[in-house]
């Protein structure tokens, strides 16, 4: 295995697709979906972790991240047979940590966030800078694929990517893109935050990759104040509900000291 270390800045760009595995977008509503494993630690002082399945679906010139159980609820919300089993199943899938959608859209090099409070849906307003990528010459096999590394810094954390060229999309998982290549699987130094690819196959769908329309605008700070607002009214509203005071009160004791534990976010800076 090779070690030496190459520099470059490098942008945004979508490769056309040739290689024989996968020949996407030879359709209108041909995609490919990525389905990654994100593993991570809430808590900085435990050394618990949880995981999740996150999808990344990649049309033409735009894509969507979001974790596999919103995709699903969504899903069963918007189906024209919504009933009460819809409803019982729908319990199985509202369990996300992570509510967001991030969209990123290829010939402007933007990537637009949106996140829910309950089930309405905001555009949050947030400040991007283009990561810079250092490519190094080190390789190894993974998924399949053989994989270059690559660091960058990113929200107040250091990042090993590896990425492939034998898909030659610049995209990959949450914001992260830039490569000359889909990124396989990345995490931070610390590995509190790993992505890795399970499976990437291409579908074929009736349905489109759009933006939200008409969704209300926010910034971060707002987003994250009505956030928690939001699920302490939940929350109090639960443990008023036929519970003597003194229970109502441990219950959202509980649940407040619960939150503290969810202290170690992707983005720090």
């Amino acid at each position: 295995m090779k070690r030496s270390t190459l520099i470059f800045v490098l942008t945004f760009v979508v490769i056309p697709f040739s290689f024989a595995q996968i020949k996407p977008f030879e359709e209108k509503n041909t995609f490919i979906t990525c389905t990654y494993r994100l593993t991570y630690k809430p808590d900085s002082l435990s050394k618990d972790k949880k995981s999740e399945l996150m999808i990344l679906t990649i049309g033409n010139n735009l894509s969507k991240f979001e974790s596999q159980y919103s995709q699903k609820s969504d899903s069963i919300i918007a189906s024209p047979s919504f009933n009460q089993s819809s409803i019982d199943l729908l319990s199985t899938y509202i369990k996300t940590d992570f509510t967001y959608q991030i969209y990123k859209l290829y010939p402007q090099k933007v990537i637009k966030y949106y996140d829910k409070l309950g089930q309405k849906l905001y555009q949050v307003n947030q400040n991007y800078n283009s990561t810079t990528w250092q490519l190094t010459a080190t390789t190894k096999p993974f998924a399949g694929y053989t994989c270059r590394k690559a660091t960058t810094l990113f929200a107040g954390r250091k990042w090993e990517a590896w990425f492939t060229t034998e898909v030659p999309v610049s995209d990959g998982p949450y914001k992260f893109m830039g490569l000359p290549g889909l990124i396989i699987e990345i995490y931070d130094i610390d590995k509190d935050y790993n992505f890795s690819l399970l499976q990437l196959k291409k579908t074929t769908s009736l349905n489109t990759i759009k933006l939200p329309n008409n969704t209300p605008t926010t910034d971060q700070s707002s987003y994250n104040k009505g956030k928690a607002d939001y699920r302490l009214q939940g929350v109090t509203k639960v443990a008023t509900n036929g519970n003597s005071p003194e229970v109502a009160r441990q219950l959202i004791e509980n649940y407040k000291l619960k939150q503290l534990h969810k202290n170690n976010p992707l983005e720090i800076k």
